[in-house]
């Protein structure tokens, strides 16, 4: 997943070197990290916002101008990509007007709520270009991620950890309290849509998830919202290996995690720590701390807009590596629901 592209040659320098105006559409929870990545990536200029909420105005750099009205922004902003960070329902038909109106969008996943809007949502993208919807899966630009699969066959080697035998993720954030989900979680729609996305997006990098099948799914609900799935734990089998994905709203942690279980050892993918550690021979030794002076979102960030902005230089988009997660996301919805 995630192809870089090297441009060689003074064309595809020149081309690189373009500014691209981009827009958020969503002044949210991620915005602030999105704003900051943004404004420290030197092909895109940040020139708009839009929100409902009058007061999310003050997000935005003086340099970007508030749009209470989405139609208003698209027209007279002068944006050619638009950020869709709006609640996770809302995503489809934010990607329609806009894709149809000429403009490109990066969309914070899931991109859709069911499998017959990534249909229609194929079609748009066959319509109207390769680089006219981009996901933005920031988990998978994850700094422990990225160094464990640029050092991962050398780690294997030196600690001589054999076979692979199972993956395990823990993707868990605390947002039910007292039986009750956050009111800023609600827009998430429920776990899997949030965080078990985020898991298929991570495991996309490291295997090849078409190869996965799924053996069992179970969820659960919290006391109080009868209709909001806020845990969910799903099994799967990668070539008779097992695959665990474990998102849980009600552990009052924020912890995301992804091990890779070896003969002779464990490595621990710690997202939220920013860190690779070893497990051996009931001892524990970290191979890598990735943290710096940004927080893990900004980090996530500023690899996913770097990366945009290159593949989007060069006509090119993510969407057939967004569809095949999704897929599987709605795979795992659909056994759920058997």
């Amino acid at each position: 997943m995630h192809k870089v592209i090297i441009p060689v040659g003074k064309i595809a320098l020149n081309c690189v070197m373009e500014r691209f105006k981009i827009a958020i559409a969503g002044l949210g929870h991620v915005a602030r990290y999105q704003i900051e990545a943004i404004l420290q990536t030197s092909s895109l200029e940040l020139c708009a916002g839009f929100d409902i909420n009058l007061l999310k105005a003050s997000l935005l750099p003086d340099s970007a101008t508030f749009y209470p009205f989405l139609e208003d922004m698209i027209e007279n902003s002068g944006a050619e990509i638009v950020v869709v960070a709006t609640p996770n329902k809302s995503h489809f038909e934010m990607i329609k007007l806009i894709v149809k109106k000429g403009l490109s969008v990066l969309v914070e996943k899931p991109m859709v709520s069911s499998a017959e809007q990534l249909k229609e949502l194929v079609f748009l993208q066959k319509k109207h270009g390769a680089k006219s919807i981009y996901a933005a899966f920031h988990s998978a630009y994850a700094l422990d991620l990225s160094w464990w699969l640029e050092h991962s066959a050398a780690i294997i080697n030196e600690y001589r950890l054999g076979n692979l035998q199972a993956f395990s993720q823990s993707f868990f954030d605390p947002y039910v309290f007292d039986g009750k989900v956050l009111n800023r979680a609600k827009s998430l729609d429920n776990a899997w849509a949030d965080s078990g996305i985020n898991a298929l997006s991570v495991l996309d990098r490291i295997l090849d998830i078409n190869n996965l099948s799924v053996e069992t799914v179970r969820t659960n609900k919290a006391d109080n919202e009868k209709d909001l799935i806020t845990q969910g734990l799903a099994t799967f089998k990668l070539g008779g290996k097992p695959v665990v994905i474990d998102c849980d709203w009600g552990l009052g942690v924020n912890q995301k995690t992804t091990t890779i279980y070896f003969e002779n050892g464990d490595i621990v993918l710690d997202h939220s720590k920013e860190r690779v550690t070893l497990v051996q021979n009931g001892r524990e030794m970290q191979l890598k701390c990735l943290k710096n002076k940004n927080s893990r979102l900004l980090n996530h960030y500023l690899a996913l807009f770097s990366e945009f902005a290159l593949n989007y230089a060069m006509g090119t988009s993510n969407f057939e590596d967004a569809c095949r997660i999704h897929d599987k996301y709605f795979e795992v919805m659909e056994f759920g629901r058997s």
